[in-house]
């Protein structure tokens, strides 16, 4: 989750606070409020974790050449080789793209 997703998340918990303790002392009735603010937390909440999933299946999809690669490396050899495959241009490329599209 971005930093500036984490900041609005935790004012608008601050903002239900801030609208309980107004409750409590008897300010105003703020039943309707809160389950607005509540619904509302959980959309962006929901949108998040949508996008985080996409994410992550796009940077999954970018990595699975490489993870098949490995079924054909036996357990012994060296991490330090080089290693033995030719993987098309464009899973290099889909895969670059996908840890620019990460680091932002």
């Amino acid at each position: 989750m971005e930093t500036g997703e984490l900041e609005a998340m935790r004012q608008q918990l601050q903002s239900l606070a801030d609208t309980l303790v107004g409750d409590f002392d008897g300010e105003h009735d703020a039943s309707a409020a809160l389950i607005a603010k509540a619904s509302d937390m959980m959309l962006t909440l929901q949108a998040t974790v949508e996008r985080q999933a996409a994410e992550i299946a796009r940077l999954r999809e970018a990595l699975e050449p490489f993870a098949d690669c490995c079924e054909t490396i036996e357990p012994d050899e060296d991490d330090e080789e080089w290693a033995k495959f030719r993987l098309l241009v464009g899973n290099y490329r889909r895969a670059r793209k996908a840890m620019e599209d990460t680091n932002g």
